[in-house]
């Protein structure tokens, strides 16, 4: 009995010490009004602590791997007009917030300042916002709808990293460096067209962006990354401006679906595992003479580019891209400015086609009589074959 007693004993005060430090190591979010910078002041709109109000000029303060005094419970923040920056971590992992309000005098998000916050969906950034910083809209899995700056000039390392509900971006000419795994991971996202500017594609850029089918590649780019474009398992054809002289290690690794590939004359060297795993790739076009594709260093594991059909001189449309036969909507800008190919086909199980998604491109359309993609080809002014 004294031995059921002493158990007993010990389990309550296992479980109260338990208790103990829990209350002693949770965060205890304040009720008042504080600083979040060296001349602005957060506070509560209503009862609930589900507005925050954030108001007073310049920067907001940077903050370490705890959260702020105002925790992250909350739904809706506003920031007041006068605020130029949204500090480091500020919101991170704030999972019930749906609704963030920004000024027109904001010029920077700072690292992971959205970081995590699952709940958020949309977001249009001012004209005054110049620049994203690492990280900080990674995670944040429902965004599914984001305005850029028509100013913006930079997006930082891993920003939009894992955003898998974002299936289109708009990247603003301004925009003239785009950190690494900006746009990583972002599983939904089907087109992309490159600001004009640019002039890196960086590491792993687009890696795991399993639903993107086309990217438009500027002429100002002159290098691509290790890995940049590693998993896009759905990208079906590329162009390689003239200008890159290196295509380097695992540039296109383990893009399936990719078909054609047109190479400049410019390139040089072909960096081990550029094309491993590229199953479904049977045509390169490649810029110059046979005599200077004999000359390319191309390293190992890259069977599936050297096995391919390779067709020598200038690129010129050639041939007829075929859509996957699965395939149910074709999304904005996914085909704009596509010169590469005289036309393409489209399968009856496409059933959505965005009035944009074609934007440029003069190309037949070849779909099945009575299909949504002829019907929508024809309205859209696309010659249609059948």
């Amino acid at each position: 009995m004294k031995k059921v007693s002493a158990l007993r004993l010990y389990l309550f005060m296992t479980v109260a010490a338990l208790v103990l430090v829990f209350l002693c190591c949770a965060p205890v979010y304040a009720d008042d009004p504080g600083a979040c910078g060296e001349s602005l002041t957060w506070y509560w709109e209503d009862d609930d602590h589900s507005i925050l109000r954030i108001s007073g000029t310049g920067a907001m303060y940077d903050y370490k791997w705890e959260p702020p005094e105002w925790g992250g419970d909350f739904s809706t923040v506003v920031i007041g007009e006068g605020v130029t920056s949204i500090g480091r971590f500020a919101f991170r992992n704030c999972t019930f917030l749906v609704n963030v309000t920004l000024p027109s005098t904001l010029t920077f998000i700072s690292e992971s300042a959205f970081e995590g916050c699952t709940a958020l969906t949309a977001m249009t950034l001012p004209d005054s916002l110049t620049d994203i910083g690492p990280y900080a809209f990674k995670g944040c899995t429902g965004l599914s709808d984001i305005t850029l700056s028509a100013d913006t000039a930079s997006i930082g390392e891993s920003a939009f990293k894992g955003c898998t509900a974002l299936t289109a971006i708009d990247l603003p000419d301004t925009v003239s460096t785009i950190e690494k795994y900006a746009f990583a991971d972002c599983s939904a996202l089907a087109s992309v067209k490159l600001p004009s500017g640019l002039t890196a594609i960086s590491d792993g850029l687009f890696e795991k962006c399993a639903s993107l089918l086309n990217v438009i590649i500027p002429g100002s780019v002159s290098e691509i990354r290790e890995i940049a474009f590693e998993g896009c398992n759905s990208l079906l054809s590329m162009t390689i401006p003239e200008g890159v002289t290196v295509i380097p290690y695992g540039a296109f690794k383990n893009c399936t679906a990719l078909s054609s590939v047109a190479i400049p004359a410019s390139v040089k060297e072909i960096g081990e595992c550029s094309f491993l795993g590229c199953s479904g790739l049977t045509d390169v076009t490649y810029a110059g003479t046979q005599e200077q594709w004999s000359e390319i260093r191309i390293e190992n594991d890259n069977d599936c580019l050297t096995m391919a059909i390779i067709h020598y001189g200038p690129s010129e449309p050639s041939g007829i891209l075929i859509l996957p036969a699965d395939l149910t909507a074709i999304e904005s800008q996914a085909f704009a400015g596509l010169t590469d190919v005289d036309a393409i086909s489209i399968p009856a199980t496409v059933k959505s086609i965005a009035d944009d998604a074609f934007e440029g491109s003069d190309i037949v359309i070849i779909a099945p009589a009575g299909s949504y993609a002829a019907t929508w080809a024809q309205e859209h002014g696309f010659i249609v074959n059948p």
